[in-house]
């Protein structure tokens, strides 16, 4: 045993052990002594304990011995004849025993009182220092639905179309990306300022390349009316916030769609963040609408896709044009999207519970939401709606 270990052994039984031992000496210093010999004795033959089982029995029935030996010793009955001949000094001794035990306990409890008062001053410095912090974020989070976004997205949707220019689908992009924002927040998402950083730096590195479809970044000032400083700090700062938000709702995502393509994935991480954001903030969208004129009717083409589907996943179905009956369940998937070319998952959203492999299909779609290019034929649309135009037998 190490001393360090005896020291907490003494610490956490010495004040019991005492009040033992004064129970059948009756006299403070001499409990004291008793138990001091004790831990000597204890240190000594530890090996005794390792054999006999329980600290704390072990040591009361050591200290129970040792006082019951000392109350037949010769030094207890010199005491008791000193008391009788000379009563009052042992009053006198055994009230300055106590005056000393108690100044020696109160200077054991003052660097207690001291590291309280040290390890409370330290928490409270934590505390404000995170409350700071989180007063300091809650001064950078950007709003939902941020005009100034709205306005990049506007300006530069005016500068690639001129008069023709397509605000309906700039405000549609515009309320998808507001829309993952808000949906973040409201699953407690918060990025760090690292996360931040990064993204600012992706977005401001964007504008350092030159493209034909879109302003040069001087243009771009020139348009906002802004200075460099000020671009970044109100289009760049509250879009890379944004940004890395989204980035932990994709990665969030992922445990509520497990092996689900990422475009499939993608796609039903922005319709639910669409419906949350229409639930939530609809009276807002309505008076940015009516604010800068944007129409509310739908004048996206929708497209169709017919065919017979050839799989079913927990959040997708594949549907392949050209397929006969009989090729179904005789070829494999692969095969059958090899020999006809052709191949697309749709998400599995309001679809017919009957839905099943072998059933020929009619899908409405706006728009193809990727590809596989480990696959060529294969492609991924979203979905409006589908019905079965005949069920498999």
């Amino acid at each position: 045993m190490l001393i360090h270990e005896l020291e907490r052994i003494m610490e956490q039984h010495t004040e019991r052990l005492i009040r033992l031992a004064f129970y059948y000496v009756r006299d403070l210093q001499s409990a004291e002594d008793i138990v001091q010999d004790v831990f000597i004795k204890f240190y000594d033959n530890q090996q005794n304990y390792e054999e006999r089982g329980e600290l704390k029995a072990y040591l009361s029935k050591l200290v129970s011995n040792r006082s019951k030996d000392y109350l037949r010793s010769w030094t207890y009955r010199k005491i008791q004849v000193q008391q009788k001949i000379f009563p009052q000094q042992t009053v006198i001794r055994r009230d300055m025993l106590v005056q000393q035990r108690q100044e020696k306990k109160s200077a054991k409890r003052w660097p207690y009182g001291v590291l309280a008062m040290i390890l409370s001053v330290c928490i409270g410095l934590f505390i404000y220092q995170q409350y700071n912090e989180q007063q300091q974020q809650a001064s950078t989070i950007p709003p939902v639905l941020d005009e100034r976004i709205l306005e990049l997205y506007l300006q530069l949707d005016s500068f690639m179309n001129g008069k023709n220019r397509l605000y309906k689908a700039s405000f549609d992009n515009f309320l998808y990306f507001e829309s993952t924002f808000a949906y973040a927040q409201s699953k407690k998402l918060v990025p760090t300022q690292e996360q931040v950083d990064k993204a600012l730096e992706q977005f401001m590195e964007e504008w350092s390349y030159e493209d034909d479809t879109r302003p040069t970044y001087d243009k771009l000032l020139q348009m906002l009316q802004v200075t460099n400083e000020g671009f970044i700090e109100n289009y760049g700062k509250p879009t890379a916030y944004k940004m890395a938000t989204f980035d932990l709702l994709w990665e969030a995502s992922q445990a509520d769609y497990k092996d689900v393509s990422n475009p499939i994935r993608t796609w039903l991480v922005e319709q639910e963040a669409m419906n949350y954001l229409e639930q939530h903030y609809h009276k807002d969208i309505a008076a940015l609408r009516e604010k800068y004129k944007i129409p509310e009717k739908d004048s996206q083409m929708k497209l169709i896709r017919s065919g017979t589907v050839l799989a079913i996943k927990e959040h997708e179905f594949l549907v392949v044009s050209g397929v006969l009956a009989s090729e179904v369940g005789q070829k494999s998937v692969d095969e059958l999207v090899q020999k006809h070319s052709n191949g697309t998952w749709f998400p599995l959203v309001d679809v017919p519970q009957t839905l099943s492999v072998g059933d020929r299909v009619e899908v409405q779609y706006r728009q193809s939401i990727g590809n596989d290019d480990a696959q060529p034929f294969i492609d991924y649309k979203d979905i409006v709606e589908m019905k079965i135009i005949k069920e498999s037998h």
